[in-house]
C-alpha cells in the first residue's frame, strides 16, 4: 500500500521521516509538500525554491562525506537538484531547518530530534490551492463515512498522527504538479479501479503516481546499490 511504498522514501510514517534517503541511503522516493501562499512555484508551497533546494543538496554532500559514499549516493548527488525539486519549498524548508550535522550514518541521516522536528514542521504545513483541490475532490468521491478502512477519510486527508501519516501528507509534502497528476488520475469522477473501498482505491492509484514521481539514477538499481 501507498504508506508502505513511502516508507522506502522518507519514511512518512510520523515515526521516522527519513529525508536524506534520496541522496544517501539509496532508497528510492520520498515526499514533499508546502508551507508557503497557495500561489507561485517559487514562492509558496507548491514548488520548491532554487535556494532552498541546493540547501538541502549541500546538506546531503555533506552527509555523503561524513558517512561516506558510493556510486549510488555520487549518482543521486549530481542528480540532487531534480530529485529534491519535486519538493515544495515548505518542505524542504522543514527539512533545512531539522538536519544538521553531525548526522546520524543510520536512519537516512536523522536523529529522534530531527524526526521531532520535523513532525513538528509538517504538521504545520498549510496546503497550496492545487493540494486543497486534491482533498475536495476526494472528498467529493469518499466522504466521511463511505469507506470501511477510514471512515474518517475525507475530515483526516491531511492528518499527520503519532500513528503515522495520511494519504493526504504525501499530496501535501509534494509540489503542484504533483497534486495536480494525482487530482487529476485518481480524485476525477472519471477514475475506476474496480476497488469498492473508495480510500484503497484512492490510495492505490496515488501511490502508481508517487513511486514514479523521482526516477533513481542506474547506478541505483541494484540491491548492492
Amino acid at each position: 500500500m501507498l504508506r508502505d511504498k513511502l516508507a522506502i522514501f522518507g519514511a512518512l510514517a510520523a515515526a521516522g521521516l527519513i529525508v536524506l534517503n534520496a541522496c544517501g541511503n539509496n532508497k528510492g522516493p520520498a515526499a514533499s509538500g508546502g508551507d508557503g501562499g497557495a500561489g507561485s512555484e517559487d514562492a509558496g508551497a507548491g514548488g520548491g525554491g532554487g535556494g532552498v533546494v541546493a540547501d538541502v543538496c549541500a546538506k546531503a554532500s555533506a552527509y555523503d562525506q561524513q558517512c561516506g559514499g558510493n556510486a549510488c549516493m555520487a549518482a543521486e548527488l549530481a542528480d540532487c537538484a531534480q530529485i529534491f525539486g519535486v519538493f515544495s519549498s515548505g518542505y524542504l524548508s522543514a527539512i533545512d531547518a531539522c538536519v544538521s550535522p553531525p548526522y546520524q550514518c543510520t536512519d537516512g541521516g536523522m536523529s529522534s530530534t530531527d524526526n521531532l522536528c520535523m513532525q513538528s514542521k509538517l504538521a504545520t504545513l498549510a496546503p497550496t490551492l492545487a493540494q486543497s483541490k486534491v482533498k475536495t475532490d476526494f472528498c467529493a468521491l469518499c466522504p466521511d463515512g463511505q469507506s470501511a478502512r477510514n471512515p474518517h477519510a475525507c475530515s483526516s486527508f491531511f492528518a499527520v498522527t503519532d500513528g503515522g501519516s495520511s494519504i493526504g501528507t504525501a499530496i501535501l509534502e509534494l509540489n503542484d504538479s504533483v497534486a495536480e497528476e494525482v487530482d487529476q488520475g485518481c480524485a476525477s469522477g472519471s477514475h475506476d479501479s474496480g476497488i469498492a473501498d473508495c480510500d484503497v482505491s484512492f490510495e492505490i492509484c496515488a501511490a502508481t503516481i508517487l513511486e514514479h514521481t523521482i526516477v533513481l539514477p542506474a547506478a541505483c538499481m541494484t540491491d548492492a546499490g
